[in-house]
């Protein structure tokens, strides 16, 4: 079904279509009303939706590519399952969307109002999150960039959300230290009930390793600073967050042999926040010699 017959039932009093793949395909929607509409699977590709109202939609399994949804209306809106690929949502209201099991690639969330939205078990790689508003935004299983990391419940206090952006910001397409095996950087918060202390023991069972995994642990004071210019100034950020935004920080190295350190690890730098949580970056699958 196309657009235009889609436009014209919904004008009719029509919410709810049964037909699957809508066709929405370069069609220029730019502040449409379509609140409460209903649609399996429906087709944005090239589509203009920029200030479109879609308040209360659904539109499980949608296909968003090379979409302009900027400062759309979004709000409880169910996205789940949908596949984003560069796709423009810069101040986009998502309060309360479901956005579970969704993928996001490339996808601008500047500006974004994410309060309270649920992006568990959500792809989130090279997603653009800077001023944007995660408040109360669900991410149990999201995984950042596409690396493993798993952030493991909601994001309650404002200071550590702003915080996230900030890492998300400073760390984009950076690695750690010279490995040409490195995955990108993925920021993380934790909350941790009733203010637990950051232990080796601790990092093992937050990330769900096996008792055997190998364990080393360094200051952070250890972090190395590269040479060149560009990659420099970046790692200078970086350190600069640790030290001025978290306390206590240190390095872990979680490798897969427990009886060599060396060789394939996971490393994280965590540090504790001005709330008591807990946050920092982290690098799977780092090859470190």
């Amino acid at each position: 079904m196309l657009a235009e017959e889609i436009l014209r039932r919904y004008a009719a009093g029509e919410r709810n279509f049964a037909v699957i793949g809508a066709d929405f395909i370069g069609a220029n929607l730019q502040e449409v009303d379509l609140s409460e509409i209903s649609l399996v699977e429906p087709i944005f590709i090239g589509a203009n939706l920029s200030r479109a109202n879609l308040k209360n939609s659904y539109l499980k399994y949608a296909h968003i590519d090379n979409c302009n949804l900027t400062e759309s209306n979004l709000e409880a809106v169910n996205l789940s399952c949908a596949k984003f690929q560069s796709a423009a949502l810069s101040k986009a209201n998502l309060y309360h969307a479901n956005l579970s099991q969704s993928e996001l690639i490339d996808v601008n969330l500047s500006g974004a109002n994410l309060s309270k939205a649920n992006l568990s078990n959500a792809l989130l790689n090279c997603v653009d999150l800077r001023g944007a508003n995660l408040s109360n935004v669900e991410m149990t299983g999201a995984k950042l960039r596409g690396s493993n990391l798993v952030i493991t419940t909601k994001i309650n206090n404002l200071l550590d959300a702003e915080l996230l952006v900030k890492l998300c910001r400073i760390s984009w397409n950076t690695h750690l230290f010279y490995s040409d095996g490195d995955y990108n950087l993925t920021p993380f918060v934790w909350e941790i009930p009733h203010q637990e202390v950051i232990t080796g023991e601790n990092i093992l069972r937050w990330g769900s390793y096996s008792k055997n995994t190998a364990l080393e642990v360094n200051s952070i004071s250890w972090f190395s600073y590269p040479s060149t210019g560009a990659v420099t100034e970046k790692y200078n950020a970086l350190i600069e967050t640790f030290r001025n935004d978290l306390k206590d920080t240190k390095i872990y190295w979680l490798a897969e042999d427990s009886n060599d350190i060396s060789g394939t690890v996971d490393a994280y730098v965590v540090g504790k926040t001005s709330s008591g949580n807990f946050a920092g970056v982290a690098a799977p699958r780092l090859a470190w010699t």
